[in-house]
This record gives C-alpha cells, structure tokens and sequence, in this order.
C-alpha cells in the first residue's frame, strides 16, 4: 500500500563496502522544492520536489565511497544540506553524554571510525553495567527488538544505541561499563 505515511526502508548512510560501482537508490526529503546530490564534490543535478506530500527526490547513484551532500533549496536559496560519509575501515564503540539531568542521563553508545562517523552497518552485541542508579534503560531505535529495554544487554542498530539512566538526585554518582566484542568502557557521572 503506498500512502504519504509509509516510508521506504531507507537509512542514512553512505557505506556499501563491495558494491564499488553497482547503483544505490539514493533518496533525499526536503522542506525546499528543489534539491542537488554532490558525490564527492561532483553535482549529480539539480531535481524539483513534484510531490509536496511526500517531500523527496529520488536519485540512482552508482556507490563511490566517499561524501554524499544535498543540498536543499527554496526558490533558488539554498536553505539547508545535509552529509552522509563513508567510515574508514576500523571502528570503536564510542560512549557520550546526549544530556544531563539532574536526574536522568542520555547516554549515546555508538560505533564511530577514528574522525567521529557512525559506522551505521555495525550490529555488534553490547552489554552494560550499572551501579548506583535507581533505574537504567537500554534500547536500539530498533522497531523489531529482540530484547526489552530494561534488559541490559542489546545489539546496535544503525550503529547506535542510547542509555537512560536515572539517579536519585543529582550529586548521586553513577558507574557505567560498557562492553562490545573488541572493547570496553567504563564512565564515571
């Protein structure tokens, strides 16, 4: 059934290691009403928004690793664009502080290369430990879990996972350990 609330089963990334050269249905939503794809710095053309509902272009790129850039326009200004890059070939599990509550603490546990690009195919299991919290939540974004967020232990999705962890009051200090399968980390807040 296609209507303007169903959406395709697109990600945003720019990694297909071993599709060197085959095509990828690149599609790109904008508030603008016209649109232009650059990879790697080459225009891929300009491309009008036709349908004001759906708010996307659609190209077909053949897959170039590297950085994939649209930008977005509104009677002929640009008003925004947006940058997907490749990773570089290694990564590490990554833990930073999304925001800080007095009593709640976001937590971003993700897999990045070595300048800070999520490395969104990595799927890899990580379990976590905490102390000294009153509750703590683990999730995926995934819509199709295979677990339940007050499990600790959750395999990433799109490279990313978030951690909620809730505190008594805000001088309470809360030890996290993080686990993957290459690395640990270990926080102090």
């Amino acid at each position: 059934i296609k209507t303007p609330w169903v959406l395709s089963g697109g990600v945003a990334n720019w990694n297909y290691r071993g599709m060197e050269g085959k095509p990828v249905c690149v599609e790109v939503y904008s508030p603008g009403d016209e649109v232009e794809l650059f990879l790697n710095e080459t225009s891929l053309g300009k491309k009008m928004i036709e349908n004001p509902f759906t708010c996307k272009v659609e190209y077909e790129v053949p897959y170039v690793a590297g950085a994939l850039r649209a930008v977005s326009y509104q009677a002929g200004s640009s008003i925004g664009e947006t940058v997907l890059e490749t990773p570089a070939d290694n990564y590490h599990l990554s833990a930073c502080v999304e925001e800080k509550m007095p009593e709640l603490i976001y937590i971003e546990i993700s897999c990045k290369d070595e300048h800070g690009i999520v490395y969104q195919t990595c799927e890899e299991t990580v379990q976590i430990e905490v102390e000294g919290a009153l509750e703590s939540w683990l999730g995926s974004g995934n819509p199709k879990p295979d677990n339940n967020y007050t499990d600790m232990e959750t395999k990433l999705w799109n490279g990313r996972a978030l951690l909620v962890v809730r505190k008594e009051s805000e001088e309470d200090k809360v030890s996290i350990s993080i686990s993957g399968n290459k690395e640990s980390i270990t926080m102090i807040l």
